[in-house]
């Protein structure tokens, strides 16, 4: 039995031991995020406004502190903070600095009524619509006499003629049709 607390008393200097190393481990690796720099804590008690942090890739991630982004796993960065007087730019909202405003060539004019009329000058082919497009096939043997249309596309109003027609065979029906 003397054996066995003798043993136990051994035991438990190691255990306590390994504890206390453990302990000392864990508060030099962990302590301030295991990362410390030394400019952080001048930063942080500045009396700076609090940073908002949000990833390259996708602005609509806006968190309070660094860390990584929850979509794509990018390092966070600060948004550099615009006149007290516009905020934090929602999701769909972009800002930009003046000087980059400038560099992007952007104007801006204010909203009015009116009709929007704006000339376009573009080089293209027209063609017409084949919807519109009817062709008549004669069921009669004959020749154009006089044609009234003189180029493609020319406007063609309703009643409009077109052509005079010499047909042998119109002409002998005609006849027929007026003696009966």
């Amino acid at each position: 039995m003397k054996k066995a607390i003798k043993n136990l008393g051994k035991n438990i200097k190691w255990i306590a031991g390994g504890l206390i190393i453990g302990l000392l481990a864990g508060w030099i690796f962990f302590h301030s995020g295991g990362n410390h720099r030394p400019d952080e804590d001048h930063d942080a008690h500045s009396g700076q406004e609090a940073t908002t942090w949000t990833c390259s890739m996708h602005p609509q991630i806006r968190k309070d502190k660094p860390g990584q982004c929850p979509i794509c796993g990018m390092d966070l960065i600060p948004v550099q903070t615009m006149d007290s007087e516009t905020g934090n730019a929602g999701p769909d909202e972009i800002q930009m600095s003046e000087s980059a405003a400038r560099l992007a060539d952007i104007r801006t004019t204010k909203v009015t009524k009116g009709t929007a009329v704006k000339e376009l000058f573009l080089q293209g082919k027209i063609e017409p619509d084949e919807r519109n497009i009817a062709e008549l096939t004669s069921r009669f043997g004959g020749r154009i006499e006089k044609l009234f249309v003189n180029y493609t596309g020319q406007y063609v109003s309703k009643g409009q003629k077109l052509a005079t027609l010499y047909s042998p065979e119109l002409l002998t029906a005609q006849k027929e049709l007026l003696e009966a």
